[in-house]
């Protein structure tokens, strides 16, 4: 982390190492050969792109350090019970109250959510909009009153899927994007 290896593809003012696309190669190559345990996929490959192109200048700086040190870990929050990731039919809400947003919602298969410091979710926050659009992607910290994670067990025994469950979450307004898409 320390030489920008975990985020080689990051630009260097955001902790990464500036490599170009063959030395990435070469560098993946290598990690796998010699069988280098993988990161935090979600925030490296992820969550650390978005902010860097459509963050502010805030999610940036408090955010992008913690991925690219492995510090942090996030899951992602998308598929929902019944809809799996067809995001138009999405049905976590976030209602704006004052500064925050209150999030209430269920989303399940997050990988590693038992695990992570942070998720990032989406969540309708128009409800009158065509159900393609009224979206907003939220950061979330997984520690915030109202967040609660419910293992998925598998045949085999294992854990490694969740169901999280958001009761009256509150997120500052800080911790939400917007995006506009085509029209």
């Amino acid at each position: 982390a320390a030489k920008g290896w975990l985020v080689p593809h990051w630009p260097s003012q955001y902790g990464g190492s500036d490599m170009g696309v063959m030395d990435q190669v070469v560098m993946k190559e290598e990690m796998a050969y010699h069988r280098a345990p993988l990161s935090d996929i979600f925030g490296i490959n992820m969550l650390g792109p978005v902010l860097m192109m459509y963050g502010t200048e805030e999610q940036k700086k408090e955010h992008l350090p913690g991925i690219a040190s492995a510090e942090i870990m996030w899951s992602q929050g998308y598929s929902e019970p019944g809809s799996g990731s067809d995001l138009a039919s999405l049905q976590t809400r976030a209602v704006r109250d004052g500064d925050d947003y209150v999030i209430n919602g269920q989303k399940i298969w997050n990988s590693n959510a038992h695990r992570s410091d942070w998720m990032f979710l989406l969540a309708r926050t128009d409800p009158d909009a065509p159900k393609h659009k009224g979206i907003t992607f939220f950061l979330t910290p997984t520690n915030a009153p109202g967040w609660s994670c419910r293992p998925l067990i598998n045949m085999a025994g294992l854990h490694l899927f969740n169901e999280t469950y958001f009761e009256d979450l509150r997120i500052p307004v800080a911790y939400m994007k917007t995006f506009r898409g085509p029209p």
